[in-house]
């Protein structure tokens, strides 16, 4: 199980973020092996409308190889910054998708849902200094 992330900044408010994930699953059940490719793709586009507020927009396909299944994901958010390094954001995935193993890598099932993020690093604590 493999997960890349990478955020490109065209303009000085717009965020744009690519995803890859990718897993290879080989196991036995009752004496018969079962193997399989599966690889998630995803796309995110942010927007600042504030210092506080911004808006967003994502999509993905997650695509198990072997058996040619396909599920998409699709979806809006609105976020606020609450205070420096700390985000709230409340999100309506119109397609979802679920997979246990990409579940910790985003929020793809479908329906309402709300994140709290928060970076932490060397500067928070002032370990710089």
């Amino acid at each position: 199980m493999n997960n890349i992330h990478a955020n490109y900044m065209p303009v000085r408010h717009t965020q744009i973020s690519l995803q890859y994930g990718a897993k290879y699953v080989r196991d036995t059940i009752d004496s018969t092996d079962y193997k399989g490719y599966t690889d998630l793709i995803g796309t995110e586009i942010r927007r600042d409308l504030t210092q506080s507020w911004d808006i967003g927009t994502f999509g993905s396909v997650m695509r198990s190889v072997n058996s040619g299944v396909r599920s998409y994901g699709l979806g809006a958010s609105v976020g606020y910054k609450l205070v420096e390094n700390m985000w709230v954001s409340a999100g309506y995935n119109v397609r979802g998708m679920n997979d246990r193993d990409f579940a910790a890598a985003s929020y793809r099932a479908r329906g309402f849902y709300i994140t709290l993020r928060i970076k932490v690093d060397q500067d928070t604590f002032g370990l710089n200094k």
